[in-house]
């Protein structure tokens, strides 16, 4: 069997200053992308799978960036001139499948739906030959018409944090392999609803999505053999930004049937709960206060308003600078902050001097702090995962590179400074630079769910903060103007 397989991957928060070039996608073509066999990811399990059941890959593409700010229009015209150039290729060597890793919630410039650009076109290509298209998507996709009308399978990770990830990628394929062996027709049935959830009301051990997971495995039975639950990313402003539900089923009156029930189960169910994804979260002052009161540690200030998976530069300074101001010590922060790794190359271990943090966009992350510090320790910021299911894989396979750090103390805190935004879903971050997690007190953590994986295991007690940031939870203050209203919690539920 030979498979056509391309990865474009990237969750685009409208609200994060910046752009996203691509540079920033480690672009690789041709033999380049079965590099990540093996590492992780969801193509590296789909590669494996592959040789596993004896299918020729006939690579095209990988293109994928962690979550960051609006992506550069070149980055979808890059994908688009490998699928004119490499498809049409494929298809004059005889193709049976094409398997495609993708977010769901990728925007440029001028496209707010690039997987939907991208899947038309695959579709054209093929110009109504029966050869099946699967595609995996982020449980945070925002799924168009477009997406699922050129993708026969299409299917979502069922796990936040996002642990089956590599699975997800495997159970895509064996579907695809199905389709391919023994000719079955399937078909992705859209299906939405007007509510729109912060990336803290997603959790998958939580409401309302435990119960719409629930019910979807309910009717993965007979004809209906894949029922997704997209809850969306809130943080990409498209016409498309909702609850979605994608059923696959096969191409008959009988899986017609049965989609269109699940449909209506999850919709049903959608509606009647949606409420309890709104998140209830503490004033920042009072967490810490209550925090110290009961002086249980580790305990995790979690900020989801510069939740680094969901897109933003990790860069912001309100718990640091509130941890200061109280007088805690023993805390730990992770603060993205290149230039001032920069600028502490030359310091030795054991040297003190002062370095200013944030204050880049003061109003979003927070105000520049001008801090004396002492270094602890330089590193390359290279480490592997102490979970290989961490929810970093999916995004970046098991090594991770922050890049240069410096870990340094400031006023009895261990601050670790990167320069590159790494989302803290891998205790593996504090461990390589000889750092144990559980021996902190207060530690920040700049994430929504995705970091309770790996953190839950050592935190004896958690608080959920509100601050300023292009990931906040109070979706009422964000800009929004291509979403499609009304949308809950925007406006009343129907």
């Amino acid at each position: 069997m030979r498979v056509f397989t391309a990865r474009l991957y990237h969750e685009t928060n409208s609200f994060a200053p910046g752009t996203t070039g691509l540079a920033d996608f480690a672009p690789r073509s041709g033999d380049d992308v079965q590099k990540a066999r093996g590492d992780g990811s969801v193509l590296g399990a789909a590669l494996e799978f592959a040789a596993g059941r004896g299918w020729e890959i006939v690579p095209s593409f990988d293109l994928h960036a962690s979550p960051s700010a609006m992506v550069d229009d070149e980055v979808l015209a890059t994908a688009l001139r490998h699928v004119d150039t490499d498809l049409p290729r494929a298809l004059r060597g005889g193709l049976d499948g094409i398997f495609l890793v993708l977010h769901g919630a990728m925007c440029t410039r001028s496209h707010p739906d690039a997987e939907g650009v991208l899947l038309s076109r695959v579709r054209q290509h093929l110009r109504g030959a029966d050869i099946p298209v699967a595609a995996v998507l982020d449980l945070h996709a925002n799924v168009s018409p477009a997406m699922a009308a050129n993708a026969d399978i299409l299917v979502a990770y069922r796990c936040n944090p996002h642990t089956d990830a590599a699975e997800t990628g495997v159970r895509t394929a064996s579907l695809l392999h199905e389709a391919m062996r023994n000719r079955v027709l399937y078909r992705t049935h859209l299906r939405t609803v007007p509510v729109i959830l912060p990336p803290t009301g997603t959790g998958t051990t939580e409401e309302p999505m435990r119960g719409l997971l629930a019910i979807a495995r309910r009717h993965e039975c007979g004809p209906v053999v894949a029922a997704s639950i997209c809850p969306g990313f809130a943080q990409a402003d498209t016409p498309f930004t909702r609850m979605s539900f994608q059923i696959v089923a096969e191409d008959s009156p009988e899986g017609n049937a049965a989609a269109q029930r699940a449909g209506d189960d999850l919709a049903g169910y959608a509606l009647a709960n949606a409420a309890a994804g709104i998140p209830r979260e503490w004033n920042l002052p009072e967490a810490v206060r209550d925090a110290v009161k009961h002086g249980e540690y580790p305990a995790l200030i979690v900020e989801p308003a510069d939740n680094i998976g969901g897109g933003t530069a990790g860069d912001a300074t309100w718990l640091l600078d509130e941890f200061l101001r109280q007088g805690i010590r023993g805390a730990g922060v992770v603060l993205n902050a290149p230039e001032a790794v920069q600028s502490l190359r030359g310091v030795p271990a054991g040297g003190r001097t002062t370095v200013t943090l944030g204050g880049k966009h003061p109003q979003l992350s927070g105000p520049a702090l001008t801090l004396e510090v002492e270094v602890m320790r330089h590193s390359d910021g290279v480490f592997d995962l102490a979970d290989r299911r961490s929810h970093l894989a999916s995004m970046m396979g098991t090594r991770i590179d922050m890049g240069p750090t410096a870990l340094v103390d400031c006023a009895g805190n261990l601050v670790l400074l990167t320069s590159r935004p790494t989302p803290p879903m891998d205790l593996g971050q504090w461990l390589c630079v000889g750092v144990q997690p559980a021996e902190l007190g207060l530690i920040g953590i700049k994430a929504a769910v995705a970091h309770r994986r790996a953190y839950d295991t050592i935190a004896r007690r958690s608080y959920t903060v509100s601050t300023p940031g292009p990931c906040t939870s109070d979706l009422a203050t964000l800009p929004y103007h291509r979403l499609a209203r009304p949308v809950f919690p925007l406006d009343p539920l129907p």
